[in-house]
Formats: C-alpha cells, structure tokens, sequence
C-alpha cells in the first residue's frame, strides 16, 4: 500500500503502486449503482453505507486472498523457504482444507504478539457508467430501476483528509480497482513475497522473524478486499475500505477524522435475513459529477425530480442523464 502524497493525511493509501494514476485531477469517475431509495437516502443525508466487508454478497470476502497465497505457494514449491514458514504458521489456527475451501469467515492469525483486531467496511462502486449487469443485480430488486452516482474519486477520498497534525487515533482509508485476473493477483502477491524472502534469507533474529510475520499478517488484511474471485470481474469494481480497530467500531461519542466526519455513525440493517453492520459516512457533495437513471425508469418525469431533488438539497446543477441500454423489460 502507498500513500498518496496529493492528500495531507498519510493515512489515504492506494491498494497498488500504479494506482497513482487513478486519481490525478478530479477527471476519474467511478459509479455506484443503487435504489431510487437508497439513492434518496444518500442525496438526503449527504451520507455514504460502508457496509462490514463479511456481509457483501460474495461469500469468499475476507478469505479469498488467503486461499490465493496457499495456491501460490503450491505453484513455487522449491522456493520462498522463510516466506512459506511464515505464513504458514501465521494461519496454523486453520486447516489448510476449511481455507481453501472458503469455510471461514473470519481468520485468527498465530500472532508473537497481542494485537488489535482491525474491521474492514467497504464502499463499492464499478467503473462501468452503463452496465446492463450492474442494473441488473444492485438497484430495486432487478426490475432495471435506480440510479447510479457519479463520484469523482480524488475528491471523494478528500472527505477524509485532515492535517497529519490534527491526526488522533485513526483509521486507515484504502482506495483502488480489486484485480479478478490471477495473473494479476499472483503477480501482486509475488512482489509483495520477494521483498520477504529478501530480507529474510540474510540472517536474522527472533525479533526479525516475528516483524515479518506481522507484516505478512498485515499485507492480508489491508489488501483481502482488492482481490475476488474471477466470476465477479465482469463488475469492474472500484473499491473504498476503511480500516478500524473493532474497539473503535461502537465506541461512544468518537471523534474520527476529516472535516466531513468528526462522528461516523455505526449502523445496522437487515439484508437477506441477516443483521448487517455499516458506517455512515458524510461526504463533500462537490464529489458528485454525474447521475444515470436506469433503463427502463421513465426518464422525463424521473429527470425533472432527480435535478429538482438535487438542486434543493445539494444546490447544484449536476448533469442527469438516463441509461443507453435499449430494454424494454
């Protein structure tokens, strides 16, 4: 992870190297595909859901990674000696078979040290504007009608920016495309497992060995929510996760970070008969560039209440188009 030197908080990283290029200047859009209530919730409240990354729709979340660095270890068998030991003594709480099969939902590591248990909450958007897929399976219920907003990503993660100065006890913001290829993905992981066996196959101490264990431990969690599973590639997604010690999660009266959120919210909701964790985070509408309506949504009318929502409660004259994808039903 990186951080970006365009924002004055160290804490704003991007999950990849090469992502700088993602948001330089404000022209790199990102969609969130939603319901017209959940759209008029957002609009309203001038509130983003990060929802707990466990109650996405892909089950594998949280885990798929560690199910990748198995496989990837499997592929080099005669190398990576120390990285190999590592991390599998950081994971031997696990069978090898329930990992690989994706039966956890939430790994506990074989940690040196006592540590804070950290909570991952994710904001999702896609960099497909019109996707018929995407109408398809997050706005109402898969009848083509909804919305999706246009942020503009550079200022949207402003919305967490601060003084390092001012900085207190603070979560981690990371930003960035998730990578479905596994060309893609073993690549990633062998560049972060070289720099480890580097460093390792010089001698080192019992203090040594334990630090890099750590950061291993540390690589998965920062990184599990930018990689998924192939059969989810055609969403294109574009991820915001934010990191927080689960102590801070539900902790009264909290003062977070960034002008737009001294208090973050804790909320939950029910989803397919489940009780689902989120944040409510506030965001600087200015990150707004664009809205679509959906389809098959009648756009007149929809158009007329959309920029008259958007003009009462944001004051601003924010392009709204409707979707090119010619359905009927």
């Amino acid at each position: 992870m990186k951080n970006n030197n365009k924002f004055n908080s160290f804490m704003i990283k991007s999950f990849r190297t090469d992502d700088e290029s993602v948001i330089k200047g404000t022209k790199k859009i990102r969609y969130h595909y939603t319901s017209p209530s959940a759209f008029l919730s957002i609009i309203d409240k001038r509130q983003i859901r990060f929802t707990d990354i466990r109650y996405l729709n892909d089950k594998s979340e949280g885990v798929y990674l560690i199910k990748l660095i198995i496989n990837f270890f499997e592929k080099y068998k005669n190398e990576y000696q120390y990285s190999r030991e590592l991390f599998f003594n950081l994971i031997k709480l696990h069978s090898i078979k329930e990992l690989e099969e994706l039966n956890v939902t939430k790994i506990d590591y074989n940690m040196p040290i006592p540590y804070m248990e950290q909570r991952h909450f994710v904001f999702c958007m896609s960099a497909k504007q019109d996707s018929l897929n995407m109408w398809n399976y997050y706005v109402n219920n898969g009848n083509y009608q909804g919305y999706n907003i246009g942020f503009s990503v550079n200022k949207f993660l402003k919305t967490f920016d601060i003084n390092v100065d001012k900085f207190i006890d603070p979560f981690t913001v990371y930003y960035g495309d998730v990578l479905y290829k596994e060309a893609e993905q073993y690549k990633e992981i062998k560049s972060f497992f070289d720099l480890i066996e580097k460093k390792l196959s010089k001698s080192h101490t019992k203090q040594e060995y334990d630090y890099f264990l750590i950061q291993i431990r540390n690589y998965i969690e920062s990184n599990e929510a930018f990689f998924k599973n192939p059969a989810f590639e055609s969403e294109k997604e574009f991820r915001i996760v934010i990191e927080i010690a689960d102590e801070r999660v539900h902790r009264p009266k909290n003062n977070y970070a960034g002008e737009n959120n001294k208090q973050i919210e804790d909320e939950f909701t029910v989803k397919n008969g489940l009780i689902v964790p989120f944040l409510l985070v506030k965001f600087d509408c200015d990150a707004i560039t664009n809205v679509t309506i959906s389809p098959i949504t009648e756009f007149g009318i929809a158009k007329e209440s959309v920029k008259e929502l958007l003009k009462n409660k944001i004051g601003s004259n924010i392009e709204v188009k409707k979707s090119d994808i010619p359905i009927r039903f």
